[in-house]
């Protein structure tokens, strides 16, 4: 009895193998297909099955290859099914987790990247890239506390690794540039607006990149009536997020203030075309031009009668 059921399962193996063959050579994969075939040949064979596992490993290695040299042409979207496919047929292997997790950075999909990078800790935690791709994934979604710790996890590993050393040292300015912006938006609530654009001084310094500090060192200079500054950081809010309305409001705002009627005008435009049911705006926009015409009024009146 145990000759003939070891016959089977290697009759059932080789065809197994044939069908998965099979499916592989499509293009694209079905994913879906591959998945099932594997519940179907674990069921029958069994997951101790040393012929299938092997088979399953080859595969998956030569997926894995395939899968990176798509992530290297920069086609991410197939990589990622790529590496999944990978995932299914090599569950515990904690690279194919890991290059997913990669992948899924390039793509944006962050939280997606984090549960992978988790499972390769998971998997192998004194693996330091595993921490590092989780390290990574978090700092784009602004779980900074996790990638810090996350950073400091891998370098107990790798000690020397110079990758890990730059990224903490970025988070770590991360993190004390939006202290000062708490503490300067502390300060704007209690009208100490001078303090708040020291405290946003700093954080610029530290990351000029972030649009909320340029927004709120705005907001403490039109507090100062120092309009030109003000729109200087208005300005460089629209350069940093083209597509976020309130920036046009800000920059709309000051330029009323230094009685640029007409630019104005054309900032809540722009809002206008990202947000094109704000009543408010609509309304402020009516006011401008309403604005813009007595204030051009008043200059030809005060030029007539220069001129008597």
């Amino acid at each position: 009895e145990t000759t003939t059921h070891s016959t089977h399962n290697m009759a059932q193996s080789s065809n197994y193998k044939a069908e998965l063959e099979g499916i592989l050579g499509n293009n694209p994969i079905d994913y879906n297909g591959v998945i099932q075939l594997i519940e179907r040949a674990n069921n029958e064979l069994g997951n101790s099955s040393e012929p299938w596992n092997q088979f399953l490993n080859e595969k998956s290695t030569e997926l894995k290859n395939r899968g990176n040299e798509l992530m290297s042409s920069g086609n991410n979207e197939a990589a990622e099914q790529m590496f999944g496919i990978c995932i299914a047929l090599s569950p515990q292997n904690h690279v194919y987790w890991s290059n997913r997790s990669a992948v899924r950075c390039n793509l944006g999909k962050y939280q997606g990247a984090i549960e992978d990078a988790d499972k390769v800790i998971q998997l192998n935690p004194q693996w330091a890239r595993g921490h590092g791709r989780k390290a990574t994934a978090c700092f784009f979604l602004k779980r900074y506390d996790d990638s810090l710790e996350a950073y400091r996890n891998g370098l107990k590993i790798e000690p020397d690794n110079e990758s890990f050393k730059s990224g903490l040292a970025q988070v770590e300015r991360k993190v004390k540039a939006q202290n000062l912006n708490e503490r300067a938006e502390e300060y704007i609530a209690k009208n100490k607006l001078s303090e708040a654009v020291k405290a946003l001084d700093e954080a610029i310094e530290l990351d000029p990149s972030e649009a909320s500090f340029w927004g709120n060192r705005f907001d403490a200079y039109m507090g100062l009536k120092d309009y030109s500054k003000a729109l200087e950081d208005a300005d460089q809010g629209v350069r940093l997020r083209p597509d976020w309305a309130k920036g046009y409001q800000r920059r709309a705002e000051a330029l009323t203030k230094l009685d640029r009627y007409d630019e104005a005008g054309a900032a809540y435009g722009a809002f206008l075309r990202i947000e094109p049911d704000n009543e408010w705006v609509k309304k402020e926009l009516s006011n401008v031009i309403q604005e813009g015409t007595r204030h051009r009024q008043r200059k030809e009146m005060e030029k007539k009668a220069s001129k008597k």
